[in-house]
């Protein structure tokens, strides 16, 4: 019994001196950081204003670079990440001054061995700056922390290599759209727009990828990179996929690129029997397409049944121009001569009705239905085309 009290206190007194030095430490690593934080703004200051000069474009004499370049590494080390924060929001001639200023220091040297640290944080900052200086020795350790455990790492990596902008890491941007090691499509997708049409022939084969993710984002990102060379393996898509958002975002694409093959495979898509989801999205490509022979179809969609597929025919009307917007004024036109001819012979209808058969009868109001629906929508268009016009 006595053994076990014992052990009791020894027990409570070891958990007592664990918490005692828990507190020690948290206390002392605030007052480092406190002091630390001093140290480094009282280093900063004065040449704080440099690093502005700098990064107005205002150093017309090249001092304030000449001063940077030359301060001690522990100045140094408390101005750069200013300087790194700075060189994000700035173009032109600042941009590259500051860039030479970073590289002076060995900036990119420290943030590649930076990248294989312990904490995350300092990988992802050593993985923007090396992207903010747009290193090439910098694109496969870039390319390798697109694996690492902490996701924000896997972001910053991703859009330090769109900012480096060579097209050869495309396809190793794609495996992060899904599984394991899943990055945000949109970081994605805009580090491969970074990387410009180049980056297309790599994306391309990507299309007939396993995961439903990356075909969709894939398909999304051909269109806008306008890769007029995606077209025909775009329309394969669009035919023969088994996801309907695939085919949606590859019918997208197709109007965006604006090829003229598009043509007949958008036209099969808007068809009553393609998928409801899909229709409106092929009609708005057909007014992107800017091809005449679009018109006929477009016309005859402002009938349809679905307000989707109908409102998203007037709007590609518009879009085609001239053409397009013609063909509008001309339905709006006879719907009005036809309304007007109707009241006048209307009674004389009447008293033919009764020897009109079932399915004429049938057959004229639906004409006239098809016409005024129609017409609701050409007309709705080309009223929301003269509120918006300037």
């Amino acid at each position: 019994m006595r053994v076990s009290e014992s052990l009791l206190v020894v027990s409570l007194l070891a958990v007592l001196g664990v918490c005692v030095l828990l507190v020690i430490v948290t206390a002392v690593r605030r007052v480092w950081g406190i002091v630390a934080d001093r140290r480094r703004e009282r280093l900063e200051k004065p040449v704080r204003p440099l690093v502005l000069m700098m990064a107005a474009d205002s150093d017309d004499d090249g001092d304030a670079y000449e001063t940077l370049a030359a301060v001690p590494a522990a100045t140094w080390n408390a101005i750069e990440p200013l300087v790194v924060r700075v060189l994000g929001k700035v173009r032109g001639d600042a941009r590259g001054a500051l860039i030479r200023l970073l590289e002076s220091h060995g900036a990119a040297e420290r943030a590649l061995a930076r990248l294989g640290r312990f904490g995350a944080v300092g990988r992802a900052r050593a993985a923007e700056t090396l992207g903010l200086l747009g290193s090439a020795d910098a694109v496969a350790p870039l390319s390798e922390r697109l694996g690492d455990r902490s996701s924000d790492v896997r972001e910053v990596a991703a859009r330090a290599l769109g900012r480096i902008g060579d097209p050869s890491v495309a396809a190793s941007l794609l495996p992060v759209l899904d599984g394991a090691h899943r990055v945000p499509a949109t970081v994605v997708v805009q580090a491969l727009l970074r990387l410009g049409p180049p980056a297309a022939p790599a994306l391309v084969p990507a299309l007939a990828d396993p995961s439903d993710v990356v075909r969709a984002e894939v398909a999304e990102t051909l269109g806008l990179l306008r890769a007029v060379s995606a077209a025909q393996p775009l329309i394969a898509v669009l035919a023969g996929d088994p996801l309907l958002e695939v085919r949606v975002r590859a019918a997208r694409a197709l109007g965006l690129i604006g090829h003229p093959a598009a043509l007949l495979p958008l036209v099969a898509a808007v068809g009553r029997g393609s998928p409801a989801g899909l229709r409106p999205v092929a009609a708005t490509a057909l007014g992107e397409l800017g091809s005449a022979e679009a018109v006929p179809m477009l016309t005859a969609l402002l009938g349809d049944e679905s307000h989707a597929v109908a409102d998203a025919a007037s709007l590609a009307l518009l879009h085609l121009g001239p053409i397009g917007r013609a063909a509008l004024e001309e339905i709006a036109r006879s719907a009005a001569a036809g309304a007007a001819g109707t009241s006048g012979g209307h009674e004389a209808d009447r008293a033919d009705r009764a020897d009109r058969a079932d399915r004429a009868d049938r057959a004229d109001r639906a004409d006239r239905a098809d016409r005024a629906r129609r017409a609701a929508y050409a007309g709705a268009a080309l009223s929301a085309a003269r509120l918006s016009a300037p």
